[in-house]
């Protein structure tokens, strides 16, 4: 038995233009532009196009609470013909950053006793009750209880850290390791970036992009 994910990374924010890590914010400043939604609407038609040719359907939506997901999931849903539930899983949220909430990358690298956030997956970031460990495993616990629902294809909106969470999962990596390489620029993950996760039921996942081949390639084992 395998079940079948397609995994849609929001469209371009406010804050993406800036580099500006978002978290959990969900003001204006983390809603899409309109260079946003072009980018969902191109991913949303790759989607519409493969489910056509393998002559496949969405069973159930998933999304992120923030608005920013939502809007990513609402528009894809309207494209590909899914007129279904589309349901908030508090699971699929981004990493709580605290008070890291609006700071560039450059502020981030630039201050020593943060270095933990790029590197270590316990590091305790300030103002924040979540490691990115803990992300880990509210990620991976969502994914084990979507292998068993009953549909075999589902839609899934989330945001980058839990993408980075999927990886480490399905390419049998550490997290420690996925962390280093996204965060030296040897992986990444685009706005819109559509990633197919298909789940088998002895455990073994792969992770294969839709859209961006290049973004999700399986990154070096880094010591």
């Amino acid at each position: 038995m395998t079940r079948t994910l397609y995994i849609v990374r929001h469209g371009l924010t406010y804050g993406n233009l800036e580099d500006r890590v978002q978290g959990r914010d969900n003001s204006g400043f983390t809603q899409l532009t309109n260079r946003g939604i072009i980018e969902v609407v191109d991913s949303a038609n790759k989607l519409r196009r493969e489910l056509a040719q393998q002559g496949l359907f969405i069973g159930n939506a998933y999304t992120s609470p923030l608005t920013r997901t939502k809007t990513t999931v609402e528009v894809t849903c309207r494209i590909i013909g899914y007129t279904g539930e589309i349901i908030e899983d508090e699971r699929l949220l981004e990493l709580d950053v605290g008070d890291l909430t609006r700071k560039t990358r450059a502020e981030i690298q630039a201050s020593p006793e943060l270095s933990g956030f790029y590197t270590d997956p316990d590091f305790r970031i300030p103002g924040s009750a979540e490691t990115q460990r803990n992300l880990y495993n509210r990620v991976v616990n969502f994914v084990e209880w979507a292998m068993w629902q009953e549909e075999d294809i589902a839609l899934v909106g989330t945001h980058n850290g839990p993408l980075r969470c999927l990886q480490a999962y399905a390419q049998g990596l550490t997290l420690a390791q996925v962390m280093r390489a996204y965060y030296s620029g040897e992986i990444r993950y685009s706005n819109a970036l559509l990633i197919k996760m298909d789940l088998n039921q002895d455990g073994t996942a792969t992770f294969t992009s839709v859209n961006d081949g290049h973004s999700v390639s399986q990154p070096r084992l880094l010591p």
